[in-house]
């Protein structure tokens, strides 16, 4: 790491106010927890990196305090979910992590209405609770079981798509599934002792007429299991190879069909989009337009894929 990346680093974490108290390590969100554009992905991204540094690789209990918090937007959700509740799974101690709300009242109410703060609460026991109840925020490592939950929670918002929709819909959510469980850890022997093939789900439908579905992992990222084209290509430029049909990381002339089944998910209804995050890569689309490619100075870790579909 150069100085200057090592400077800005230090600054990200200044703005986090991190201190230690008792043995456990506390951090400050003062600032909106987003990584959809460049403001605070670096922001948001840094404070995951940090949570996930001190608890796991440093073994030290974490606090995080986001009483200040103005918004959280919602990858950023599911991010925070996952890396709370893997902390929990990891350590099987629900104390290794422990979260103070946002003190805005609508923000707050936000948060509680869609099932958030219940499921940052919960015990990591009693996880697979989330997806027997089909709430919004779900961690599991069974597609099967996460496809059928996905169906209960669009039908129970009173989500129509026809049968092609719902087949395009269907095949590219359960790619992003299959990638987890085929690539993301494969660098791992055994993924975080026991959390294993693991991704974090969120299925909701908003205000403006619009399903949601948004899924992460923790694991290795698109980028560390697709190889470069060449040594110059960038982290952008990468990322939208791997979203391209017919790439695989394997030299199966059949495969890499499956990064397309995403893409096309986004392509059912006039206006929906797609935003892929991985490594260092950003990839954005609505519809069948102009692809949108980013490169994040804060690398993800693992990957994050968000589906908004228009359906009104």
């Amino acid at each position: 790491m150069n100085n200057r990346l090592k400077e800005y680093y230090s600054r990200l974490d200044n703005k986090l106010s991190i201190s230690e108290h008792k043995g456990r390590i506390h951090f400050n969100v003062k600032e909106k927890l987003c990584i959809y554009g460049k403001e605070q992905r670096d922001y948001t991204l840094n404070l995951m990196r940090n949570l996930s540094g001190w608890a796991i690789k440093e073994n030290k209990p974490v606090h995080l305090n986001l009483k200040d918090c103005s918004d959280i937007t919602a990858s950023a959700l599911v991010l925070l979910f996952g890396e709370v509740t893997r902390i929990k799974i990891h350590f099987e101690n629900d104390m290794m992590v422990t979260v103070a709300l946002p003190s805005d009242a609508y923000l707050l109410d936000i948060l509680n209405q869609i099932g958030w703060t219940k499921a940052i609460n919960l015990d990591y026991r009693n996880l697979i609770s989330l997806f027997e109840n089909d709430d919004t925020f779900q961690t599991l490592s069974d597609p099967n079981k996460a496809m059928i939950s996905i169906a209960c929670r669009l039908k129970n918002c009173g989500v129509v798509l026809n049968s092609p929709e719902a087949k395009v819909f269907s095949k590219g959510v359960n790619e992003a599934m299959l990638n987890v469980i085929h690539h993301a850890y494969n660098n791992e022997e055994k993924p975080l002792e026991g959390i294993g093939r693991r991704w974090w789900q969120a299925c909701y439908v908003t205000e403006s007429g619009s399903m949601v579905f948004i899924i992460c992992d923790f694991g290795q990222g698109i980028l560390s299991s697709l190889p470069k084209d060449n040594l110059s290509e960038r982290y952008e430029d990468h990322l939208a190879r791997a979203m391209a049909i017919g790439v695989t990381s394997t030299d199966d002339k059949d495969r890499g069909k499956g990064s397309g089944d995403i893409v096309q998910a986004a392509e059912i209804r006039k206006d929906s989009t797609l935003f892929v995050a991985s490594n260092n890569g950003i990839y954005g689309r609505i519809a069948d337009s102009k692809i949108e490619k980013d490169e994040s100075i804060i690398p993800m870790l693992g990957t994050v894929v968000e589906w908004e579909i228009s359906y009104e």
